[in-house]
Formats: C-alpha cells, sequence, structure tokens
C-alpha cells in the first residue's frame, strides 16, 4: 500500500554509465510504499528510465536509496507534476528503515481510519500520541 504524506526529498541523477550521482535538486514525496514514491517536481528534469538517488527523512529516520523513474507526469487537475521512482534497495539496513516507516504509516493510516466516526479530535490526538510513545520504544 502507499500511504500519504509530505516530505521533502533531496534527489540526483546518477551517472548512467558510473552509477555516480550527478546534479541534485529538491522534490517533495506525496506517497511512499516500501517499493517506491510520487515525488512532486517544479520543473521536468528528470525523465523515464532515468537512475536517480534519493535522500530523505521521515518519522526522524533517514532514507538514502537509489531508483528508477519508471513515469513521469504533466500538471493536471488530480495531479500534480511529478515522477513515480521505484526503489532499486541494496542493503538490509535500506529495506529494514523502509518497513519501520512503512509499519507505522500503517498503523496511524489504520488508527485514522477508526477515529474517524468514533471518537473525536483530541481523543484521536491522544491515541497517536500513545501510539508514537510505542513505537518509540519498539524501535529503541
Amino acid at each position: 500500500p502507499r500511504y500519504k504524506l509530505s516530505v521533502p526529498v533531496r534527489l540526483q541523477h546518477a551517472d548512467s554509465e558510473t552509477g555516480e550521482p550527478g546534479a541534485g535538486f529538491d522534490g517533495e514525496i506525496l506517497d511512499l510504499s516500501i517499493g517506491g514514491c510520487f515525488v512532486k517536481l517544479r520543473s521536468e528534469l528528470v525523465t523515464r528510465d532515468e537512475p536517480v538517488t534519493l535522500a530523505f527523512k521521515v518519522f526522524g529516520l533517514s532514507v538514502g536509496c537509489k531508483g528508477t523513474v519508471v513515469w513521469c507526469t504533466q500538471s493536471t487537475v488530480t495531479h500534480p507534476k511529478g515522477i513515480g521512482v521505484k526503489f532499486s534497495l541494496d542493503s538490509k539496513s535500506q529495506k529494514r528503515v523502509l518497513r519501520q516507516i512503512n509499519s507505522r504509516l500503517r498503523k496511524i493510516a489504520s488508527l485514522y481510519r477508526r477515529s474517524r466516526y468514533l471518537m473525536n479530535q483530541d481523543e484521536f490526538l491522544k491515541r497517536l500520541d500513545e501510539l508514537e510513545k510505542h513505537s518509540m520504544k519498539d524501535s529503541a
């Protein structure tokens, strides 16, 4: 599943021959899953099938990974200008961090869905705080 969020991300072109990082630019991740993300961009800086590296933080956890642009979109009423990136996870630590982030997002989304009709905002925030405290204990 993909989870909607808003996270700043630093992208870099990867040299197609050496794989080394090239020019960098900023974007905003609007949805995230273990396998990839959608990045909102202000201009057309990348093309389909282009390798990129990404660096971002979610819940204080740093993610640095490589990926490939699998699709590009122009700005429309229903979708902003940006790119879909499929992650190429080389290490177990990258996978572990993305699984931790995904797990926390899943718990937050589940709490939100349950709370929409069953609790007020104060109760939701209290339970969210409890969830975050529990997650911090699990990751320590």
